[in-house]
């Protein structure tokens, strides 16, 4: 599970178009190897995202 943070328009931190990426142990690696969704990268600046969500994701717990 991941966090959600939203922005603080007085520091800048929490800009929700900023990502970093790092694969876990609980994941499968890359075919190339990287441990980033991203690449050569672990931070990348999105322009979109789409959330998907079940109505029974608390059954899953």
């Amino acid at each position: 599970m991941g966090g959600f943070a939203g922005p603080d328009t007085n520091s800048g931190v929490g800009d929700l178009r900023q990502a970093k990426s790092r694969l876990g142990l609980s994941y499968a690696k890359r075919p190339d190897g990287k441990e980033s969704l991203f690449g050569d990268e672990s931070r990348a600046t999105l322009g979109e995202v789409m959330v998907f969500c079940s109505p029974q994701i608390a059954s899953l717990y």
